[in-house]
């Protein structure tokens, strides 16, 4: 995704798969042992780096300004409300 950068340290990674599993986009992959980015189906969701036991996968955020309009259009299309919060 435009303004995020999903890396992995090859040396903190332990090839144990758990970012693979929970890769909705097929974004992740192992190869020689060591988890891989897809970065061409990457959205940069942060699930992968949640899961990573080892911290080998980091997100980091390098332009606001396009998360941000990402966001606004999102928004603008799907309502993104806490659920729990309309059934008071």
């Amino acid at each position: 995704m435009e303004g995020i950068s999903v890396k992995v340290d090859e040396d903190k990674c332990i090839g144990c798969g758990k970012c693979v599993d929970v890769c909705v986009f097929g974004g992740r992959e192992l190869i020689d042992g060591k988890g891989k980015i897809d970065l061409e189906r990457c959205l940069g969701c942060g699930r992968c780096a949640e899961v990573c036991p080892a911290g080998a996968t980091t997100i980091e955020i390098d332009d606001v300004d396009l998360v941000d309009k990402l966001i606004n259009s999102i928004e603008a299309v799907v309502d993104v409300r806490d659920q729990n919060s309309l059934k008071e």
